[in-house]
């Protein structure tokens, strides 16, 4: 690059900076040439490194390149791998010819390769290639709200697991961030939980729920500034009772299928970290041992490839992502069950959950079991109901019908719900389907 044209464009305050941040450049380049040369260090890549892209580069086409295009995409991948390589190259010496031969390589690779697989996969397939992925620390924790502390008209017990993923390069930064508000707001060394333990966690306790909002507060904006995201699962065991270990089960695969989900569409590799509740040797260690064909083989819509070992677990009072993830649980099921504390944090735990690309949370970042609950994401998203698609209205109306009979023995003639908020249900044997769905499916908070 000409140096008189590169001082030209810089502003004068800012020359020497550049010109320094640019020579180191060049120095780094030129050793890059240097060892690439045959009989240089970097003259060959390491047995291991050859095995590792050649392991990432199956990762990367099972995602969007079908069996028998592999072969063709991998040569069309490493043309435009070159070309982009001899661009960069020819921009740092400043040789616009050859950076305009390569910039043209580069686009007739990528125009082929969406010829091939479709201009989506390539777009996905070649985002993915030009980034390393992205090692992730995922920490879950699990809560129950009992049916009697519920205070949206509608739901029984609650029961809930969490997941929090913290890119793994920003953990560091995180615990700081955690040590900083346990000394901002006098809390010493105590483990940061939602609901605090009087005797455990005395200062806690002692501020109060409406005193601990700013200390969550303070936890969530650390999480959303080194960019973790979340994903809940939540259960309505009145809804669904199904028994323990049916529940148990199901619900670790939706789990499982989140979380592979928001690591999938940031391309991140992760490893999932849950509270350790009992001793290792004795039933935390049975939990594990049913969890690992989930984790070996995945599920039916999730392959097992973005979560990259069995689950393991840790104690939380030593890692600050598990004190996040009992936060994000529990005021995210509070915030289900319409209680004062999860309404409060509403905002911050929406900027932190897990979003499809239309930007819509259900199903997503958060899961509702069962389905009848569908309308109740709308609430949480937006504050108000969704309108209910009119081609699904006559068989949510029949389901509904069938799910008050099985549960309630038949509609009868008035049935006075629990609600003290003058939500009262009443069905009679003309009206009681469409009631049921006023109340109990467009659920008002």
């Amino acid at each position: 690059m000409d140096r008189d044209l590169h001082q030209s464009l810089i502003p004068e305050g800012l020359r020497e900076p550049t010109t320094k941040l640019l020579d180191r450049e060049l120095i780094t380049a030129a050793g890059a040439c240097r060892s690439a040369r045959p009989g240089g260090n970097g003259g060959r890549m390491r047995e291991d490194q050859q095995r590792a892209a050649a392991t990432r580069r199956q990762m990367l086409f099972a995602g969007w390149v079908a069996p028998n295009q592999v072969q063709a995409a991998g040569k069309l991948l490493d043309a435009y791998r070159a070309g982009g390589q001899r661009l960069a190259a020819a921009r740092r010496s400043g040789d616009l010819p050859t950076a305009q031969e390569s910039l043209v390589q580069q686009l007739a690779a990528q125009r082929e390769l969406g010829e091939l697989i479709g201009g989506w996969n390539a777009g996905r397939l070649l985002d993915a290639a030009d980034r390393p992925a992205e090692p992730v620390s995922v920490f879950v924790d699990e809560t129950t709200v009992r049916a009697q502390h519920v205070q949206r008209a509608g739901l029984g017990t609650l029961q809930a697991y969490g997941a929090v993923a913290v890119p793994g390069e920003l953990l560091p930064v995180f615990a700081a961030r955690v040590a900083g508000i346990r000394v901002e707001f006098g809390l010493g060394t105590e483990e940061l939980k939602w609901s605090p333990d009087r005797k455990r966690q005395p200062a806690q306790f002692a501020l109060g729920a409406r005193g601990r909002e700013p200390v969550q507060r303070a936890l969530l904006a650390a999480a959303a500034e080194c960019g973790a995201w979340t994903v809940t699962v939540v259960w309505d065991q009145e809804r669904d009772p199904s028994e323990d270990a049916h529940r148990e089960k199901w619900m670790l695969k939706l789990l499982y299928e989140r979380i592979s989900m928001g690591l999938s569409d940031r391309d991140g590799l992760g490893t999932v970290v849950f509270d350790q509740k009992h001793s290792l040797r004795g039933h935390d260690a049975d939990w594990l041992a049913a969890t690992r064909k989930l984790t070996d083989y995945g599920t039916e819509y999730t392959a097992a490839s973005r979560i990259v070992n069995r689950f393991v677990m840790g104690p939380s009072d030593h890692l600050p992502g598990l004190q996040l993830a009992d936060l994000v649980v529990g005021a995210t099921t509070a915030l289900v069950a319409g209680q004062k504390g999860g309404l409060a944090l509403r905002e911050p735990l929406l900027e932190l959950i897990h979003r499809r690309e239309d930007g819509d949370l259900s199903g997503a970042g958060l899961k509702l079991w069962p389905s009848s609950l569908e309308n109740l994401y709308s609430w949480i998203q937006h504050g108000r109901p969704a309108e209910p698609k009119d081609h699904d209205l006559d068989e949510l109306l029949r389901s509904l019908a069938g799910y008050h009979q099985r549960t309630v023995g038949g509609p009868p003639a008035v049935h006075q719900g629990r609600r003290s908020d003058g939500s009262s249900l009443i069905f009679s044997r003309i009206g009681g389907t469409m009631q049921s769905w006023l109340t109990s499916v467009a659920i008002t908070g």
